[in-house]
């Protein structure tokens, strides 16, 4: 699909919002999770991002700390949808709960962290800030934002649940 887009003189149409994020956390070498509903196996994703690297569009490939394309059968199992059962909008949920844990787990739950999730897709930032609010409960040391980036209504915002100061 990227070598498609590229080939196709789509140089900029295939860049999401929030392209300018992700060049600079392959840049920075910061941790990235990267959830997908796409179904592609994780060394296919990690094909295409080389690819960008190589063509010029990235400096760096990404510090990985996850992949989940949500629709590929063993993430499905792996987070636990034994009966395909779950709707993508709930396996992204879970993607972004066990991203976060496995951040903590890698580097440190005594740090100060700050985890963000961007996404230019409306109808997923009431599942984000769900799973947000859920690791701010259970984490509440650590600060968690939603970069909503849909077009001109692009916003960060810090999720804080109701009650908490």
């Amino acid at each position: 699909d990227i070598r498609k887009a590229l080939s196709a003189g789509q140089h900029h149409h295939w860049q999401a919002p929030s392209w300018a994020f992700f060049v600079h956390a392959c840049a920075k070498q910061r941790p990235v999770s990267i959830i997908t509903a796409r179904g592609h196996a994780i060394e296919t994703i990690k094909e295409g991002i080389r690819y960008l690297k190589e063509e010029g569009w990235i400096e760096n490939e990404p510090n990985y700390l996850t992949i989940f394309p949500v629709s590929n059968e063993a993430i499905r199992l792996e987070l636990g949808d034994t009966n395909a059962e779950f709707t993508i909008p709930t396996l992204k949920k879970l993607a972004i709960l066990k991203s976060v844990e496995t951040g903590l787990e890698k580097y440190g739950a005594d740090l100060p962290h700050q985890f963000g999730m961007s996404d230019d897709d409306p109808h997923n930032m009431q599942l984000i800030i769900e799973a947000m609010r859920d690791s701010k409960l259970r984490h509440p040391d650590k600060r968690f934002f939603v970069f909503n980036t849909h077009v001109q209504n692009s916003v960060k915002l810090e999720v804080l649940p109701i009650g908490m100061p």
